[in-house]
């Protein structure tokens, strides 16, 4: 027999079974359609056949639930099936349950992201934490609570290219979950292997892609069908806007960060600059978080932009037992000054200087054949070896037919300015413009004569080359544990492949054969963290890595020493190789050495930079603003200016000195900016302690019995498993690694066989590979909790007999715990929280207990002790039937002040909210009007960056401009309507009229039991 209940009498849970088109099904997960309840359902019999519906549109049949009754479980099962039951709830805003299932021991302070982005609608969110904070850490958490919710099955990261790899291994090792690397050979094989037509953006649920990549229009088109619930955004800042007066200029990926926030529900942005000193910049990144928070760039304070901005420093984190002292270690930076080993190797380096020198006057720094010449000084500095296969290539590639390149733009325009880019794409800018041409064939063949001594002169250098030698000396000091008291590991970057290979064979044929770990961008995935892991081991003393490959790698749990066997010319590209051990993580002070040339005014050119990059940093203290501010600095033309060799110059001094007031001038412009920005618009930085800790402490503390630690996860898999038919098996070597036999039943998205996997992420193998943590996130665990919700309706379902069941406690009075599932949702029935709720009921007494009392009889331990003959029949007599009904009238009591608690919460944020639209609104307008008035000359102009030059001053753009501006205010009021109804509909939160009963506990007291008096 079949309860005929449509849908619309209540929503649906996950579990129940459900009749629908003559099958019977079972609800595997269901979400908030606008046209109703969407469930995802599996054929009872069949489970590869699943079905999704909209319930409002079906007739569906609720399977009745079996009753309540039969023979005692042990407690054990009961208490198991109700922990089973959590793992499928959906927790209250502000409740953390996430950050303990990632593969990391996550810090405090990086659960104030998570925190503040609860505290708002939508989570959307940018976090400018400082370099080396752990703002991947910060992304996975609040990644992972919004999946404990089901709201992170479609999950799209964005990051340059260069960290495309490292954002995969992140999110497999620390969080557990594969993500499909997106180029355009992925997505095309991707297209091949499904239906045609579909789209591959949409089969595929959890991507990682490069901004450069989805940038392109052709790529942007196929993702405006697929509906995103989160999108992380990596080095977020490069989908800001600029701006020049009142001239706003968008770029390619400008406009895809506006296209991305409006396919998406959650955004996280990340970026250790979240500013410029222009304005613009930092308005257009708030404005993809919330475009109705602040109405232009001048309307910016710290009060509005606070509410969805996390900023921190490593100052700013404190160690909790010493609020004095940081938690981050400090870090020693200085320089090795390195003299030339010969004559023939300074003349190498004052022929290489006047060549380049010469060509880059000639053609300028903003051409082609301009950064060909600075490309070759910089191999120059870097290494014989790299300087030599430069000039070959640029001899090889002169021709008449040598195309030009457009170095302010693309490709080229990123690596200029330092952004990170992977390997190959740096080898492929420089591939493009060292075949620049020249400026006739006269002088190209002049050229070619120069290229031929200037190889002929480096080949003819004797010996080995100064730096190399330094370094060998240098390692062994460190290794043997002279400079520091004991072995220290050495991490050596340079910026070339050509410099990395010459130091592998050099450092190999000088005893370190089998001592090195490589890393490289010619590298796999896996071929890295192979290296990695061999790095980790004893007798593996020394990691050569080049640039490209070190961009997002964190290696200071291996190593605290660094050094830079050429410091490049960006300091940025310094800082962020510092960032590899001077980050979360790191425990003892890091050591940095810079390796110069001191006989060139390179380098004391170089050092400046250096000099004003730790001036910079101990005044503000974030390597963040380090970067942006010494963006400022034109550095390519101070090195290309100089002198070569300081012996060559006259007047050396007086170089440096305006070298000096050079990078004075325009470091202290940019600062001046910075200062300006932090002083009105930034928000303010937390030192995390006093509100923010407890506001962690509180969230913790209100959340601790939902998050089940691993001995509760691992008695769960045993129980559930080895019921439904399968097994679970511990290695004998790895006693916390088990293997497990997935029976049939609970195979809903789960394979047959778990090889190796860990409930404790402390139990992982340190060079383990394909370990998985099974966290509550789990397909496995959340298949078990999907299979304890079947309990409820389907008498045949693992752990179905174990609702009813008797524990011995401390307690005055016998009774019965009844526990029932609370569904709390909004008016518009978006679900909002789900929660076990148990009502204890006293023998012979009314219901006279608290709600946490009632919680901490049902978390008590079970004492031994057997019930005395009767007491359990005595109970079930005259408790478990005749006082149900009270104990359910007692539970939606409580449900009810549990919805008024969080009603009021909710209320207060939608107030602050309301007010901030209606804020929002009044200046906007003021704004459009201004803009629109007759006498205005200076309307604001959006203009696309490759349309700027020749559209600057076009009548044509500024009455479409105008256009525009008539138009957004002629719509202002219905986009404030429409914003303060999504506000009013999460005003409210509405407990249920009824609960779902979940099972009931006989509570016998210690001096019921037998051998008590």
């Amino acid at each position: 027999m079949t309860i005929d209940l449509p849908i619309v009498a209540g929503p649906l849970s996950i579990g129940q079974r459900v009749r629908l088109r003559g099958r019977v099904w079972e609800i595997e997960n269901t979400s908030d359609a606008g046209n109703g309840q969407l469930l995802s359902l599996r054929n009872v019999t069949d489970p590869l056949d699943t079905l999704r519906v909209i319930g409002d549109v079906e007739r569906i049949d609720v399977l009745p639930a079996p009753e309540l009754d039969g023979p005692l479980a042990p407690h054990r099962d009961w208490k198991i099936l109700h922990d089973a039951l959590t793992l499928t709830q959906r927790p209250a805003p502000g409740e953390l349950v996430g950050f303990d299932q990632a593969r990391i021991t996550v810090e405090d302070y990086q659960l104030v992201p998570t925190i503040r982005a609860f505290q708002r609608p939508m989570q959307r969110i940018l976090i400018a934490d400082d370099v080396g904070l752990g703002k991947t850490v910060e992304a996975i958490v609040l990644m992972l609570e919004l999946r404990a919710r089901r709201r992170a099955d479609r999950v799209l990261v964005v990051c340059p290219a260069g960290l495309q790899d490292q954002w995969c291994d992140e999110l497999l090792d620390k969080a557990g979950l594969d993500f499909e690397l997106f180029d355009s050979q992925r997505v095309r094989e991707v297209a091949q292997q499904h239906q045609r037509g579909e789209n591959p953006w949409d089969v595929c649920r959890r991507i990682v892609t490069s901004i450069d990549y989805v940038k392109r229009p052709d790529v942007r088109r196929r993702l405006r069908d697929p509906k995103w619930d989160l999108v992380i955004v990596d080095e977020a800042h490069y989908l800001s806007e600029t701006s020049s007066g009142a001239k706003t200029y968008r770029t390619a990926r400008s406009r895809f960060g506006q296209f991305i926030a409006r396919q998406t529900d959650g955004l996280i942005l990340l970026t250790a600059t979240p500013h410029t000193g222009d304005p613009q910049s930092f308005y257009s990144l708030i404005t993809l978080i919330d475009d109705k928070l602040v109405a232009s760039p001048q309307e910016m304070t710290r009060e509005r932009t606070a509410p969805v901005v996390v900023r921190r420093y490593k100052k700013d984190i404190r160690d909790p037992a010493d609020p004095a002292r940081s938690r981050f270690p400090g870090i020693d930076v200085q320089t090795v000054a390195v003299s030339f080993a010969s004559s023939e190797e300074a003349e190498l380096y004052r022929l290489v200087h006047r060549y380049t020198q010469r060509r880059w006057k000639r053609a300028g720094a903003d051409t082609a054949l301009g950064f060909a010449m600075t490309v070759i000084k910089k191999r120059l500095i870097s290494s014989r070896a790299a300087l030599v296969a430069t000039l070959e290539a640029r001899k090889g590639s002169l021709s008449d037919e040598a195309p030009d390149v457009d170095v302010k733009r693309g490709l080229v325009a990123d690596y200029r300015a330092g952004a990170p880019l992977s390997e190959e794409e740096t080898a492929l800018a420089e591939a493009r413009v060292i075949g620049a041409p020249s400026v006739d064939a006269a002088d190209r063949a002049r050229e070619r004569k120069e290229l031929d001594r200037l190889i002929a002169a480096a080949r003819q250098v004797p010996g080995e080359e100064a730096k190399a030698v330094q370094l060998l000396r240098e390692l062994g000091a460190l290794i043997s544990g002279a400079i520091t008291g004991k072995s220290e590991k050495v991490i050596v970057f340079t910026e070339f492949r050509d410099t990395h290979e010459f130091l592998r064979q050099f450092l190999e044929r000088n005893g370190y054969a089998g001592r090195i770990a490589v890393l490289t961008g010619a590298l796999n995935r896996g071929e890295r963290t192979t290296e990695i892991e061999r790095f980790a081991k004893p007798g593996i003393d020394v990691l050569l890595a080049t640039d490209a490959a070190s961009e997002g790698l964190n290696l200071q749990e291996h190593c605290r020493v660094l050094y830079h066997y050429e410091l490049p010319w960006n300091p940025n590209r310094l800082e962020q190789r510092n960032g590899r051990v001077h980050r979360y993580g790191q425990r003892e002070p890091v050591i940095v050495r810079n390796f110069t040339l001191v006989d060139t005014m390179d380098a004391r050119i170089l050092e400046l930079l250096m000099e004003k990059t730790r001036q910079i940093y101990k005044e503000l203290g974030s390597a963040g603003d380090v970067i942006g501010v010494m963006a400022g600095v034109n550095w390519e033309k101070l090195l290309m200016q100089g002198s070569g060799l300081a012996s060559d110059s006259d007047k050396a001094e007086s170089e440096v000195a305006r070298a000096r007031e050079e990078i004075e001038r325009e470091s202290e412009r940019t600062k001046r900016e910075l200062l300006a920005w932090e002083d009105r618009v930034a928000p303010a930085r937390s030192t995390f302690n006093g509100a923010a800790a407890r506001l962690v402490e509180d969230a913790c503390a209100a959340s601790a019995h939902l998050r089940l630690s691993p001995e509760r996860r691992r008695a769960i898999v045993e129980r559930v498993v080895g019921i439904a038919g399968g097994r679970v098996e511990e290695a004998s070597t790895n006693p916390g690694i088990v293997r497990i036999a997935v029976p049939q039943r609970l195979r809903f998205g789960v394979p047959e066989l778990i090889e190796r996997a860990v409930f404790d992420p402390a139990d992982t193998p340190r060079a383990a590979r394909g370990v998985e943590l099974l966290a509550a996130q789990h397909p496995l665990l959340q298949a078990i909790g999907i299979a304890a919700r079947a309990a409820l309706y389907d008498a045949t379902a693992p752990l179905a007999t174990a609702r009813l069941a008797c524990k011995v406690a401390s307690a005055p009075n016998a009774g019965v715990l009844f526990t029932f599932a609370v569904r709390l949702a909004f008016a518009d029935g978006e679900t909002y929280a789900e929660e076990l709720l148990p009502v204890f009921v006293p023998e012979r007494l009314p219901i006279n207990t608290t709600q946490a009392e009632d919680r901490a009889l049902f978390e008590a331990p079970e004492l031994p002790g057997t019930p005395r003959a009767g007491v359990v029949e005595r109970l079930r007599a005259t408790l478990f039937v005749e006082r149900r009904d009270g104990a359910m009238h007692e539970a939606v009591a409580r449900a009810a002040v549990r919805a008024n608690e969080l009603s009021a919460r909710e209320e207060l944020r939608g107030v602050q909210l309301s007010a901030d639209v209606e804020r929002w609104s009044e200046a906007k307008r003021a704004w459009l009007e201004r803009q629109l008035a007759p006498e205005n000359r200076q309307m604001a102009l959006s203009l696309d960056d490759e349309t700027a030059a020749t559209r600057r001053e076009d009548d044509e753009a500024y009455r479409r401009q105008r256009r525009r501006f008539e138009q957004e205010l002629e719509t202002l009021d219905a986009a404030v309507r429409e914003r303060l109804d999504e506000i009013a509909k999460h005003r409210q939160v509405l407990a249920p009229e009824r609960l779902e009963l979940v099972g009931a506990l006989f509570i016998v007291p210690t001096f019921e039991t037998t051998g008590s008096r």
